[in-house]
């Protein structure tokens, strides 16, 4: 049997190919990163690999909360 999978986007999620936002403490920590790799990013394309250790360093999928009830997911969203 085959199995065909979907990607399933929830409420509130950005748009494809959008990074979410994130507030000047995480930009610091990003660009600090950016000189102590000796990168020289010209655009936030370049910054975004590095972006996405950062943020999956601070909260893995793994550690992610499953919102069991309506109420839960709707703080959550």
């Amino acid at each position: 049997m085959e199995v065909d999978w979907h990607e399933l986007r929830w409420t509130g999620l950005p748009s494809v190919g959008t990074v979410p936002a994130f507030g000047d403490r995480r930009v610091s920590e990003l660009l600090a990163a950016a000189r102590e790799a000796d990168m020289r990013p010209r655009t936030d394309t370049e910054l975004l690999p590095l972006l996405l250790e950062i943020l999956a360093a601070r909260a893995p999928v793994s550690s992610w909360k499953t919102a069991t009830t309506r109420s839960e997911r709707i703080n959550h969203a």
